[in-house]
């Protein structure tokens, strides 16, 4: 037990008092949650699991094309933010860094974050220009998406014609994955009726979005 005595002007004082110990035994290493949007990733630091003490030390480990800002001093906290920023979005970013508690467990956090890695690939060839197609004949063309970045890429189909008279695009190749350094054929189609012989050319434009960006091609049709 503890005994606590002093003296003041007017009087003097005595205490008996004590102490009890506990020991903390966490086991338990932190976690780390993920707020995704376009070219930038949210992470949260959650240390409050059972009894702890907070986080010792966050390092980072590996970085390429991704700005990580990281707080600097996090010894004791149990809830940390960072950020992580793509910083050429024409490319995926990849990032990795330790996170340590103040009783040795630690965790690994990994991640991608997307770029603007799908495109239409002229090298392979794109047939946007369709031939003489007869009145109330479909004519259908493709065009290539490439993937040249590290995640697949899956897309619902959120493609339209601007103007939506001629030309369509047919909804069963959808949904559509393209893997990570892969190519797919998109296919695009063109249906003239009798209103539309009276132009030499019909043109439209197909509007792709592929979520954070998107890209636009330029079509046309002789009917």
């Amino acid at each position: 037990g503890l005994y606590v005595s002093g003296y003041g002007y007017a009087n003097s004082y005595g205490y008996v008092g004590g102490m009890s110990m506990r020991n903390i035994n966490d086991t338990l290493p932190p976690t780390i949650t993920t707020e995704k949007s376009c070219y930038k990733h949210m992470c949260r630091i959650s240390d409050d699991a059972g009894e702890t003490d907070g986080v010792k030390s966050i390092s980072l480990a590996f970085a390429d094309n991704v700005d990580v800002k990281i707080p600097g001093n996090v010894a004791g906290q149990s809830d940390i933010s960072f950020s992580a920023d793509l910083i050429d979005q024409s490319r995926d970013g990849v990032i990795s860094l330790k996170v340590v508690d103040m009783h040795n467990n630690e965790i690994i956090y990994s991640d991608t974050i997307q770029g603007n890695t799908l495109a239409l690939n002229y090298t392979d060839g794109i047939e946007n220009n369709l031939d003489s197609t007869m009145i109330g004949t479909r004519h259908c063309g493709t065009v290539i998406l490439k993937n040249s970045g590290l995640l697949p890429w899956n897309l619902d189909g959120d493609f339209f014609f601007r103007k939506g008279v001629c030309f369509s695009i047919p909804r069963s190749q959808f949904p559509m994955t393209i893997a990570s350094g892969d190519s797919r054929e998109l296919t695009f189609c063109a249906l003239p009726n009798i209103f539309d012989n009276k132009e030499p050319v019909l043109f439209d434009t197909l509007d792709m979005n592929f979520g954070c960006y998107g890209t636009l091609l330029p079509v046309s049709v002789i009917p």
